[in-house]
């Protein structure tokens, strides 16, 4: 995965589960961390998400964090990426 980053880095990235939040270095519960932006030196944004099954598991205090960071996912791709029109 380190590899494939280096190689096509993004403008943000969304890990989904606890080990994808640690690869990148964030500590904590995915559900605290869930829909919390992180900037790394490079510029990139760090977004995680908690898991889609753990939503299934909780759903009445799992659903609200998860609408919550696709929400968050849009505010920021709407704010990196300007609409083309043709």
């Amino acid at each position: 995965l380190y590899k494939i980053i280096q190689t096509f880095p993004a403008k943000i990235y969304v890990p989904i589960g606890k080990q994808a939040i640690e690869f990148f270095g964030i500590t904590g519960s995915v559900t605290q961390n869930s829909g919390q932006i992180t900037k790394k030196d490079n510029g990139s944004i760090i977004l995680p998400m908690i898991h889609p099954n753990a939503v299934l598991q909780n759903s009445n205090i799992n659903t609200p964090i998860y609408n919550n960071t696709w929400e968050v996912i849009f505010q920021i791709s709407s704010k990196l990426y300007k609409p083309m029109y043709f």
